[in-house]
């Protein structure tokens, strides 16, 4: 079993056991929850339902892909984004590499500042 198909194993199991996970993206939801956004920034006519969606989430769009991010603040710039949790491994084994195979607080600061 490799690295990876441990990590996924491991991960499934957690969030079977969560009670309600709404973090959970897989590729799915991660498109819908785009669709949504989509729709509810271009929508003239708006529901509470789009305000929410406004509110929790924004795209980003890079050349011809577009990203899922949480909104920027004023105070500090900073761009959170969404990612899938396929993947998510790929995220973490390429922050580590980057942080030279350190400790998890280092790897912790680079995650957070990506």
């Amino acid at each position: 079993m490799t690295m990876k198909q441990r990590f996924y194993e491991i991960m499934d199991e957690l969030v079977v056991n969560k009670k309600d996970n709404k973090f959970n993206l897989d590729k799915d939801k991660y498109a819908k929850c785009l669709e949504k956004v989509k729709t509810a920034e271009n929508i003239r006519k708006k529901e509470a339902v789009y305000y929410r969606h406004i509110k929790r989430h924004d795209i980003l769009t890079i050349g011809s892909e577009e990203n899922l991010i949480a909104p920027i603040k004023e105070d500090n710039g900073e761009i959170r984004y969404y990612v899938c949790s396929d993947d998510l491994f790929n995220i973490l084994e390429e922050t580590h590499f980057s942080v030279g195979y350190r400790e998890r607080t280092r790897m912790l600061k680079e995650c957070n500042r990506k």
